[in-house]
Protein backbone atom coordinates (compact mmCIF):
# COMPACT_ATOMS: atom_id res chain seq x y z
CA UNK A 1 0.00 0.00 0.00
CA UNK A 2 2.73 2.25 1.26
CA UNK A 3 4.62 1.74 -2.52
CA UNK A 4 1.45 2.32 -4.26
CA UNK A 5 0.59 5.58 -2.66
CA UNK A 6 4.46 6.47 -3.76
CA UNK A 7 3.95 5.20 -7.02
CA UNK A 8 0.92 7.62 -7.31
CA UNK A 9 2.74 10.33 -5.79
CA UNK A 10 5.09 10.43 -8.60
CA UNK A 11 3.28 9.72 -11.33
CA UNK A 12 0.84 13.03 -10.30
CA UNK A 13 4.49 15.01 -9.57
CA UNK A 14 5.61 14.10 -12.87
CA UNK A 15 1.83 14.73 -14.62
CA UNK A 16 2.23 17.94 -12.79
CA UNK A 17 5.58 19.04 -14.27
CA UNK A 18 4.42 18.08 -18.04
CA UNK A 19 1.42 19.75 -17.87
CA UNK A 20 2.88 23.26 -16.22
CA UNK A 21 5.55 23.03 -19.02
CA UNK A 22 2.98 22.55 -21.42
CA UNK A 23 0.66 25.10 -20.33
CA UNK A 24 3.62 27.49 -19.77
CA UNK A 25 5.28 26.65 -22.98
CA UNK A 26 1.70 28.11 -24.92
CA UNK A 27 2.64 31.28 -24.58
CA UNK A 28 6.42 31.10 -25.42
CA UNK A 29 4.91 29.02 -28.90
CA UNK A 30 1.64 30.29 -29.75
CA UNK A 31 2.04 28.97 -33.46
CA UNK A 32 2.60 25.68 -31.98
CA UNK A 33 6.20 24.97 -33.93
CA UNK A 34 7.21 22.75 -31.05
CA UNK A 35 10.49 25.28 -31.14
CA UNK A 36 11.41 28.62 -29.02
CA UNK A 37 14.33 31.10 -29.77
CA UNK A 38 17.28 30.37 -27.55
CA UNK A 39 17.34 33.55 -26.03
CA UNK A 40 13.49 33.00 -24.96
CA UNK A 41 14.37 29.22 -23.61
CA UNK A 42 15.72 30.06 -20.21
CA UNK A 43 12.98 32.41 -19.46
CA UNK A 44 10.42 29.22 -20.34
CA UNK A 45 12.46 27.08 -18.11
CA UNK A 46 13.02 29.30 -15.13
CA UNK A 47 9.24 30.30 -15.09
CA UNK A 48 8.30 26.66 -15.13
CA UNK A 49 10.82 25.74 -12.18
CA UNK A 50 9.65 28.87 -10.32
CA UNK A 51 5.89 28.05 -10.95
CA UNK A 52 6.51 24.01 -9.85
CA UNK A 53 8.66 25.06 -6.85
CA UNK A 54 5.64 28.16 -5.95
CA UNK A 55 2.86 25.03 -6.70
CA UNK A 56 4.43 22.39 -4.28
CA UNK A 57 5.82 25.16 -2.04
CA UNK A 58 9.09 24.71 -1.58
CA UNK A 59 9.62 28.49 -1.93
CA UNK A 60 8.85 29.25 1.26
CA UNK A 61 11.20 27.76 3.27
CA UNK A 62 13.72 31.18 4.23
CA UNK A 63 17.08 28.89 2.75
CA UNK A 64 15.20 27.96 -0.57
CA UNK A 65 17.43 29.33 -3.13
CA UNK A 66 17.47 28.29 -7.15
CA UNK A 67 20.80 28.08 -9.49
CA UNK A 68 21.26 31.43 -10.72
CA UNK A 69 20.84 32.32 -14.19
CA UNK A 70 23.57 34.73 -14.38
CA UNK A 71 27.30 34.44 -12.89
CA UNK A 72 27.80 36.95 -9.85
CA UNK A 73 31.43 36.98 -9.53
CA UNK A 74 31.57 37.52 -13.53
CA UNK A 75 33.49 40.51 -13.52
CA UNK A 76 35.12 40.45 -16.84
CA UNK A 77 34.47 42.74 -20.03
CA UNK A 78 31.61 43.43 -21.43
CA UNK A 79 30.78 41.88 -24.88
CA UNK A 80 28.37 43.95 -26.08
CA UNK A 81 24.92 42.69 -26.82
CA UNK A 82 26.02 39.21 -26.17
CA UNK A 83 24.95 37.79 -22.72
CA UNK A 84 26.76 34.85 -23.03
CA UNK A 85 29.72 35.76 -20.64
CA UNK A 86 27.66 36.33 -18.37
CA UNK A 87 25.60 32.89 -17.58
CA UNK A 88 26.59 30.86 -14.92
CA UNK A 89 28.30 28.00 -16.04
CA UNK A 90 26.10 25.92 -13.60
CA UNK A 91 23.21 27.02 -14.84
CA UNK A 92 24.02 25.97 -18.33
CA UNK A 93 25.28 22.73 -17.30
CA UNK A 94 22.26 21.68 -15.52
CA UNK A 95 19.86 22.77 -18.34
CA UNK A 96 22.09 20.92 -20.66
CA UNK A 97 20.25 21.80 -24.19
CA UNK A 98 21.19 20.99 -27.72
CA UNK A 99 20.53 23.77 -29.92
CA UNK A 100 19.23 23.47 -33.53
CA UNK A 101 20.81 25.02 -36.13
CA UNK A 102 18.89 27.96 -36.31
CA UNK A 103 19.09 28.50 -32.52
CA UNK A 104 16.29 27.32 -31.19
CA UNK A 105 15.14 24.66 -28.95
CA UNK A 106 12.77 21.71 -29.39
CA UNK A 107 9.79 21.21 -26.84
CA UNK A 108 11.12 18.19 -25.58
CA UNK A 109 14.41 19.47 -24.59
CA UNK A 110 13.18 22.47 -22.82
CA UNK A 111 11.04 19.99 -20.69
CA UNK A 112 13.94 18.03 -20.49
CA UNK A 113 15.73 20.93 -18.92
CA UNK A 114 13.28 21.89 -16.56
CA UNK A 115 13.34 18.15 -15.18
CA UNK A 116 16.70 18.47 -14.43
CA UNK A 117 16.29 21.58 -12.75
CA UNK A 118 13.96 20.50 -10.54
CA UNK A 119 16.21 17.27 -9.93
CA UNK A 120 18.92 19.37 -8.79
CA UNK A 121 16.59 21.87 -6.75
CA UNK A 122 16.07 18.79 -4.55
CA UNK A 123 12.50 17.53 -6.29
CA UNK A 124 9.49 18.88 -5.43
CA UNK A 125 8.99 17.90 -1.81
CA UNK A 126 10.35 20.41 1.44
CA UNK A 127 13.66 19.37 0.86
CA UNK A 128 16.03 21.88 0.64
CA UNK A 129 18.95 22.09 -1.55
CA UNK A 130 21.99 23.48 -1.30
CA UNK A 131 24.61 24.97 -3.74
CA UNK A 132 26.41 21.43 -2.77
CA UNK A 133 23.67 19.47 -2.99
CA UNK A 134 22.78 21.16 -6.81
CA UNK A 135 26.47 20.10 -7.41
CA UNK A 136 26.01 17.13 -6.04
CA UNK A 137 22.83 16.27 -7.62
CA UNK A 138 24.37 17.70 -11.23
CA UNK A 139 27.42 14.89 -10.72
CA UNK A 140 24.97 12.19 -10.37
CA UNK A 141 23.02 13.14 -13.18
CA UNK A 142 25.99 13.14 -15.88
CA UNK A 143 27.45 10.03 -13.97
CA UNK A 144 23.38 8.10 -14.97
CA UNK A 145 24.10 9.68 -18.83
CA UNK A 146 27.35 8.98 -19.21
CA UNK A 147 26.67 5.40 -17.89
CA UNK A 148 23.35 5.35 -20.56
CA UNK A 149 25.55 6.44 -23.35
CA UNK A 150 28.71 4.11 -22.91
CA UNK A 151 28.77 0.72 -24.46
CA UNK A 152 28.08 -2.02 -23.01
CA UNK A 153 31.08 -4.91 -22.52
CA UNK A 154 30.64 -7.62 -24.17
CA UNK A 155 27.61 -6.26 -26.03
CA UNK A 156 29.18 -6.34 -29.37
CA UNK A 157 30.15 -9.80 -29.34
CA UNK A 158 26.65 -11.05 -28.14
CA UNK A 159 24.80 -9.05 -30.83
CA UNK A 160 27.29 -11.06 -33.56
CA UNK A 161 26.39 -13.95 -31.94
CA UNK A 162 22.83 -13.33 -32.31
CA UNK A 163 23.14 -11.80 -36.19
CA UNK A 164 24.63 -15.55 -36.75
CA UNK A 165 21.90 -17.29 -35.05
CA UNK A 166 19.43 -15.20 -36.94
CA UNK A 167 21.14 -16.16 -40.13
CA UNK A 168 20.84 -19.62 -39.32
CA UNK A 169 17.14 -19.57 -38.81
CA UNK A 170 16.60 -17.81 -41.85
CA UNK A 171 18.27 -20.31 -43.89
CA UNK A 172 17.05 -23.00 -41.94
CA UNK A 173 13.14 -21.33 -42.61
CA UNK A 174 13.81 -20.23 -46.23
CA UNK A 175 15.04 -24.21 -46.71
CA UNK A 176 11.67 -25.63 -45.14
CA UNK A 177 9.68 -22.77 -47.39
CA UNK A 178 11.41 -23.99 -50.59
CA UNK A 179 11.05 -28.05 -49.69
CA UNK A 180 7.04 -27.09 -48.90
CA UNK A 181 6.61 -25.22 -51.91
CA UNK A 182 8.76 -28.27 -53.93
CA UNK A 183 6.54 -30.26 -52.32
CA UNK A 184 3.02 -28.72 -53.28
CA UNK A 185 4.56 -28.24 -56.87
CA UNK A 186 4.88 -31.97 -56.93
CA UNK A 187 1.50 -32.87 -55.32
CA UNK A 188 -0.16 -30.49 -57.97
CA UNK A 189 1.48 -31.65 -61.06
CA UNK A 190 0.34 -35.45 -59.90
CA UNK A 191 -3.16 -34.12 -59.55
CA UNK A 192 -2.88 -32.64 -62.78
Amino acid sequence: VIFEGFEESSKSELSDVIMHCIDTWKRYDPERRMLVPVDRVFDFIDECVEGLCKLYGKNKSVNFSMEPRWDPAYTGVDLGTSLLPHYNLRYIKINNLTITPQLEVRFVVAVKAVIRRVICQGGLNSFVATRMDRIQRLKELEALEAALHSPVPGLEKELAKLKVMEEKQSNMISATLNRRLASAAIQQERNF
